[in-house]
């Protein structure tokens, strides 16, 4: 063997152990100043074996005490509103999320009838979280004079999106300062109280 290849050999391998021990120091988070207790950690800890599953759970997989998994949080409305839930007996307490007997019209052109689950919306507005669009949480000026005149500013609207509809849509969320609660399907055509 020459001089010249011996050479080069030698200087692949030290390349190769440099990369390999600047790899080693990434994933351990140890810098230059690694101290010699734990480099022989290293040297004398078992290795993993090859089809030995992972120790750390995940948080969808992790399981509490109970030993049954928890189901991840569902973050869009469900279709269905809840067996319980009745639009003839508002609640007290806020406005009631379930409306029935719903027409929604886009431009005059009625495209839904039935029952409509304001819950996301009413969570989102009481969250304090904003609808990507301008209105959404603006001042309703109520130009339509179609709920009870009060001072500018006193009401506020927010968008409920219509599923199949590009854009905001055609309904809208309404809550005066004293805390009254309006719906309307029709882009302020009509509306209806929620909060009694």
């Amino acid at each position: 063997m020459t001089t010249k290849r011996i050479v080069s050999i030698v200087a692949v391998i030290a390349v190769l152990a440099l990369a390999l021990w600047l790899q080693r120091a990434d994933e351990g988070g140890a810098g230059d100043n690694t101290s010699a207790a734990s480099a022989d950690a290293a040297t004398t800890a078992k290795p993993a074996k090859p089809n030995a599953k992972p120790v750390a759970r995940t948080a969808r997989t992790a399981k509490p005490a109970g030993g049954h998994a928890k189901k991840p949080r569902r973050t869009e409305p469900s279709k269905r509103p809840p067996a319980n839930a009745r639009a003839s007996k508002p609640s007290a307490t806020g406005p009631q999320p379930i409306v029935d007997n719903v027409a929604i019209k886009n431009y005059g052109r009625v495209i839904y009838r039935g029952r409509v689950d304001l819950s996301a919306t009413i969570a989102r507005i009481k969250r304090g979280d904003s609808f990507p669009h301008r209105n959404d949480g603006a001042v309703f000026r109520n130009r339509e004079r179609r709920l009870p005149r009060k001072p500018r500013g006193y009401y506020r609207e927010y968008v409920h999106p219509t599923r199949g509809v590009r854009g905001p849509g055609p309904q809208r969320l309404v809550v005066g300062k004293s805390g009254e609660w309006y719906y309307t399907a029709d882009h302020y055509g009509s509306f209806r109280r929620i909060d009694r």
